[in-house]
């Protein structure tokens, strides 16, 4: 598995062989609002996240990544999208709405989210500006103060983490080495998700497509590369172990005559 953070509007690539990715996505966070007449502001609203696993991509097509701006001061934040390669919206985590954490008495709320803002305080004469948040969170309300009203804090921006996950394909043998006929027993160790189909190569001109194979017996002597491909609709792969089969001649039978010596009367 491989993992890809999103952090800017971009293109992505899904890889050969990949099966499906898991999709992290956080909408942008709201901005805080502005501290009003004695009263801090609300802080800002954290954006949606869609967190699953996503069968509908296909390896070497591109999609696109839609981060999702955090909100400026009492803002919304923006949606975070992940689009096909013709711009179709596939998945949308919305992004935060204004207004949803509680008003302040003089001190502005905190954003929402782990990391949210703090809000802003409103020590007289001068009253504070709320903090931004980070990561889809939301920024801090401003605070207030007598005459003077703080700003709200900025949200975080979106963000995307795609992981892709590729099959792992793996095969072994009981013997590897001996004399014709040589009878192999395989043993098919692939770890992956949704493998539908596979197909072995002895390296003899025969294969099978059987998960688990029975015994194979070689009849010819040499050395023989197997090879197995588990295969799903999503993507594929291959192991292929060089020169893994020996198959020796079978040994000569040989006979000794033992013959009477009569010179030497033996």
């Amino acid at each position: 598995m491989t993992v890809v953070t999103v952090s800017t509007n971009q293109t992505w690539t899904c890889p050969a062989g990949c099966l499906y990715i898991a999709l992290y996505m956080k909408g942008g966070g709201a901005g805080g609002g502005a501290g009003g007449n004695y009263y801090g502001g609300n802080g800002g609203g954290e954006g949606g996240v869609i967190n699953e696993s996503l069968y509908a991509v296909t390896p070497g097509v591109v999609y696109q990544c839609v981060v999702g701006t955090g909100g400026a001061r009492n803002t919304a934040g923006g949606n975070a999208i992940f689009k096909d390669g013709s711009g179709n919206p596939l998945k949308t985590a919305i992004g935060g709405a204004t207004g949803a954490a509680t008003s302040g008495n003089i001190q502005g709320a905190n954003g929402q989210g782990t990391n949210g803002g703090a809000g802003g305080d409103g020590d007289y004469p001068t009253a504070g500006d709320g903090a931004a948040g980070t990561l889809g969170c939301g920024g801090g309300g401003g605070g207030a103060s007598l005459g003077s009203a703080g700003n709200g804090g900025v949200g975080g921006a979106g963000i995307f983490t795609i992981t892709y996950v590729l099959p792992s394909t793996d095969f072994s043998a009981d013997v590897t080495t001996g004399s014709k006929p040589l009878t192999v027993n395989w043993t098919n160790s692939t770890t992956t998700s949704g493998t539908t189909t596979y197909q072995w190569y002895w390296g003899d001109g025969n294969g099978s497509t059987d998960a688990d194979p029975a015994d194979y017996t070689y009849t010819t002597s040499g050395t023989f590369t197997v090879t197995l491909t588990a295969s799903t609709v999503y993507g594929y792969d291959t192991e292929t172990k060089v020169g893994y089969i020996t198959v020796l001649t079978q040994p000569y039978c040989c006979s000794f005559i033992i013959m009477t010596d009569n010179l030497r009367g033996v």
